[in-house]
C-alpha cells in the first residue's frame, strides 16, 4: 500500500493553518483522524510531511552462508537437519533456527530422498510446482 500524495499532505497542512479541526480535515478530505494526526505531528517535529522510507529485514543467509550450506549438504548429505545446524553453527559462528536451515536447503534445490540429501529434478521447480 502506498502513502497519500505529496499534494494531500500539503492540503492536510493548509487546512490546519485556516484552522480546521483534524476530524474535519480528515472528513473533508477523506482520510482518517489518525493519519491527519501522524501529519501534523511530523511536520511539527521534522518540519516534514514526506512519505518515510520503510526499513525491510536484510536476509540472515547471505551468498557465503549458502555456499556453507550448499558444501556441508555435498560432503555429508545424509546428515538431518538438527546436525546441518549445529555443524553450520560450529563453521560459521552463526545459529540458525531449524526452520531457517530447512528454508536454506530449499531455496538451494535440495531434497531429502531416502534418508539422503540430493539435488532437486531439474523439471520441477524449488516451490514443488512442475516446470512442464
Amino acid at each position: 500500500m502506498s502513502g497519500y500524495s505529496m499534494d494531500l499532505r500539503k492540503r492536510v497542512l493548509a487546512l490546519r493553518e485556516k484552522g480546521a479541526t483534524q476530524a474535519r480535515i480528515g472528513e473533508l478530505l477523506g482520510m482518517s483522524i489518525s493519519t491527519v494526526k501522524r501529519y501534523l505531528v511530523r511536520y511539527a517535529t521534522t518540519g516534514n510531511i514526506e512519505a518515510t522510507v520503510q526499513g525491510r529485514m536484510k536476509p540472515m543467509l547471505g551468498t557465503a552462508e549458502l555456499s556453507l550450506i550448499e558444501a556441508q549438504l555435498e560432503t555429508h548429505d545424509d546428515w538431518t537437519i538438527p546436525k546441518h545446524v549445529e555443524a553450520f553453527a560450529v563453521q560459521s559462528g552463526l545459529y540458525v533456527s531449524a526452520m531457517t536451515m530447512s528454508r536454506a536447503i530449499k531455496r538451494l534445490g535440495w531434497t531429502r530422498k531416502k534418508r539422503r540429501w540430493v539435488r532437486g529434478n531439474a523439471t520441477h521447480s524449488n516451490d514443488g510446482y512442475s516446470l512442464t
